[in-house]
């Protein structure tokens, strides 16, 4: 499930919240160890908040479930009244060791930079007498009691082998005369109705799913005619790999090459959004806000559609009063001065960043999280708008 569905109701609950992410990595020297440390250490830094004794007793107990998830992931813990609202895994590397912070609201970031992955991408492996499909799902669940058996089996679903009709005929024969040529011919005609096959199949997925990404390997020929045979819709996301996987390393390749082409796809929504934003104008008709105070004017106006936001760094959740903002239990849910809340009850001044998120899943604006530096001037957010600035109206 996405961040919004999982948190959508929660993020307008009124807290006090403690909201932990745990680095569960196990590829170290003495892992178990290794991770006790850095989870005692999570436990400790809650105390020195003055997180109430339940929450951090919430978390201690969820932490002791043993996710096999591969190296590196981490864990996403929400807790309210003792209770434990989310527990989440989050495939990849997060700085240093994680965090806990017990603050007003729930510190959505992390959910929401994993949602930058949450698409439907295949893999196919074609062959001369149909392929395998590898579907890479969003919303896979990761169970504690699965086997550890690497990334691409966490993350996609058992693969799906299509047959094609070869009759035992997957080979030419190099040889001459009439007959030989119409038996190639004939070869050549069962291959690419095998391919067709697998291109009807992807054709469903496509379709259902609105995959962003097809990458296609295998053996050349196949390739080729799988290529041709594909409705626009799959062309229009396909990537081929010159690579014909076998089992073993070759195949592990092929599962590396997967997951960068993934990650490629992933970053091209957020690039065109910088583009913009590095690019802006300024003044009356511009379609861009940036910094604090222009961004939370917008989400007070249902103006953002895509809302860029920076991860808080470690002085922003305690002591830098420049780029904080308030968080409101009723819309506009957030405001940069007292004098703005409009009549909402405040519920604590949290990292801007924090509170823009949350601000800008509760009015349906999309959030793309980007590293601290990566916008201009070190801003802590930007958006791009549903409208246009216009000119000031008269009162």
């Amino acid at each position: 499930m996405s961040a919004r569905d999982i948190l959508g109701g929660l993020l307008a609950e009124p807290g006090p919240w403690t909201t932990v992410l745990a680095d569960i990595s196990r590829d170290m020297h003495d892992p178990q160890r290794t991770v006790d440390l850095r989870h005692r250490s999570l436990l400790q830094s809650l105390e020195q908040q003055g997180a109430p004794r339940a929450d951090i007793d919430a978390v201690e107990g969820a932490l002791l479930t043993d996710y096999r998830t591969p190296s590196p992931s981490a864990r996403f813990i929400a807790v309210r009244g003792g209770q434990v609202e989310v527990d989440e895994v989050i495939l990849g590397a997060i700085p240093r060791d994680g965090w806990a912070w017990h603050a007003p609201v729930i510190d959505p970031l992390p959910l929401l930079a994993r949602d930058a992955f949450g698409f439907h991408a295949l893999l196919v492996e074609a062959s001369r007498d149909g392929a395998t499909i590898w579907h890479r799902r969003p919303d896979l669940q990761h169970d504690a009691d699965s086997p550890a058996i690497g990334e691409e089996a966490q993350q996609t679903d058992e693969p799906e082998r299509v047959d094609g009709t070869s009759h035992g005929i997957v080979h030419k024969v190099p040889s001459g005369g009439w007959a030989q040529l119409r038996y190639q011919h004939y070869v050549e005609d069962t291959w690419r109705d095998n391919e067709r096959a697998v291109a009807e199949r992807i054709a469903e997925l496509v379709e259902r799913f609105r995959t962003r990404l097809i990458m296609v390997a295998g053996d050349l020929r196949a390739v080729e005619l799988l290529t041709e045979e594909l409705p626009q819709a799959a062309k229009d996301v396909l990537f081929t790999e010159q690579l014909e996987a076998t089992q073993g390393d070759d195949q592990e390749e092929l599962f590396r090459r997967f997951e960068e082409a993934v990650a490629r796809v992933a970053a091209e929504e957020e690039t065109a959004a910088l583009e913009r934003i590095f690019t802006r104008s300024e003044g009356e008709g511009r379609s861009e806000a940036f910094g604090i105070g222009e961004v939370v004017d917008a989400l007070g106006q249902s103006q953002a559609d895509t809302v860029l936001v920076t991860v808080p760094r470690e002085a922003e959740r305690t002591h830098d009063e420049e780029r904080r903002a308030i968080a409101l239990d009723a819309q506009p849910w957030i405001a940069s001065a007292p004098e703005q809340d409009y009549g909402a009850g405040e519920l604590g001044i949290v990292p801007a960043s924090v509170a823009i998120a949350r601000a800008a899943v509760l009015t349906d604006a999309r959030v793309m999280v980007v590293s601290p530096g990566e916008l201009p001037d070190d801003a802590p957010a930007a958006a791009l708008l549903r409208w246009p600035v216009g000119p000031p109206q008269s009162v």
